[in-house]
């Protein structure tokens, strides 16, 4: 049975044995988030016990709304569809996605514009003046990766798994490991993600194809252009090494699904379905 007749089968139930769950997710979240907020909660920055609270907090909000979006959204169909992942989850990532990345780029670009280039890229985590927006970045991550795990969980992927690892591995090496050029690599990791989140609206959305083209571009160009100034700023430190060709084959991944996706074989009956929209 494939993947759209399991669903119709499963009925409404599918998407209701999700809805208490997340409220109960959804109600933790609120009191966690508004502590993180208005509250202090104890922990020195840059300290594990800081990072694993900043984690859990960004995670549980994330997971409490992409159960929410699973809940409403389950049993939207699109068209020829024929991704692994079923739309809900495409949705949740553009949502969340976005309302991340912006502020972000913006807040890392001009951190970028204003310091020294030298600093940019040489700069510890640890030898930075105020390094809460870098935090921020590397621990949002984290949980984002980690809801995806919870709320994706009945939709395995060999490829989605070995990226979502991939991402926590960085994270977690950004902010324990001696790395100069962090303030470039926080800019970098929230470029990457803009551009991922161009792939998720023109996996929704295929008439957005052009933005797709450009908006996958730039980000690999600039990812690559951060990421090759960072690893020459970090001659002989072997974890360096190991983020940048995992670097490497994220952009080299990123280029082959663009074009693949973009301008499929014309040979493949599925290229030849019309672009559709969301229900």
């Amino acid at each position: 049975m494939g993947r759209a007749a399991e669903e119709e089968a499963l009925g409404p139930e599918a998407a209701a044995g999700w809805e208490l769950p997340a409220k109960v997710v959804m109600a933790l979240a609120t009191v966690g988030f508004a502590r993180l907020l208005f509250l202090d909660h104890g922990f020195a920055i840059l300290t594990p016990d800081y990072f694993l609270y900043m984690t859990a907090a960004f995670f549980a909000t994330a997971l409490a709304f992409g159960s929410l979006v699973r809940v409403h959204y389950q049993r939207y169909e699109i068209a020829g569809w024929t991704e692994e992942c079923p739309p809900f989850g495409f949705l949740m990532s553009f949502f969340i996605g976005n309302v991340w990345v912006w502020p972000l780029l913006w807040l890392t670009g001009k951190q970028m514009w204003e310091l020294p280039s030298n600093e940019a890229y040489t700069l510890l985590l640890r030898e930075m003046d105020n390094p809460v927006v870098e935090c921020l970045i590397f621990t949002s991550l984290m949980g984002l990766m980690l809801k995806d795990f919870v709320v994706l969980a009945d939709y395995p992927s060999p490829l989605f798994a070995a990226h979502h690892v991939g991402v926590v591995g960085i994270m977690v090496s950004l902010y324990f490991c001696a790395i100069r050029g962090i303030p470039a690599l926080a800019f970098a990791a929230v470029v990457a993600e803009a551009g991922t989140n161009f792939f998720v609206a023109f996996v929704l959305w295929k008439s957005t194809w052009r933005a797709y083209l450009f908006g996958m571009t730039l980000s690999n160009a600039i990812f690559l252009w951060v990421i090759t100034l960072v690893f020459m700023n970090n001659e002989g430190n072997k974890t360096v090494a190991v983020l940048y060709a995992i670097g490497l084959a994220l952009i080299c991944g990123r280029m082959v699904v663009m074009v693949n996706s973009v301008f499929p074989n014309s040979s493949d009956p599925k290229a030849r379905k019309k672009p559709s929209k969301l229900d």
